[in-house]
């Protein structure tokens, strides 16, 4: 395992950046407590695995391919709600104005 910032490839950037929750478990474990502060020599220290730029590129594709995939998923949701909303509308207007029966069958 790689562990230069350099070894890491423009495409798995975004994956490899920690976030809160990883920085915060980082500084944790680095003094038992909470940190207030944190030197640049503390972090020129820590080890952090990068996996080798092939399979970095095989794990960003097949993350890119997930995001894309609920992107879609999430954009047919969308417009299925829109869809829905629209025929909600025209519904109601067809009700007020009397051309469907919207009696209730006892």
């Amino acid at each position: 395992m790689a562990h230069h910032v350099n070894d890491v490839t423009p495409s798995t950037e975004n994956y490899t950046t920690p976030g809160d929750a990883t920085l915060a478990k980082v500084l944790y474990s680095m003094g038992g407590g909470v940190r207030q502060s944190m030197s640049y020599s503390d972090l020129r220290h820590l080890r952090v695995p990068i996996p080798p730029i092939d399979e970095q590129e095989k794990v960003a594709a097949t993350l890119n391919g997930a995001t894309v995939a609920v992107n879609r998923a999430l954009a047919s949701a969308r417009l299925a709600v829109e869809i829905a909303k629209e025929r909600r509308a025209a519904l109601i207007s067809a009700a007020v104005m009397g051309k469907i029966d919207v009696g209730v069958a006892a």
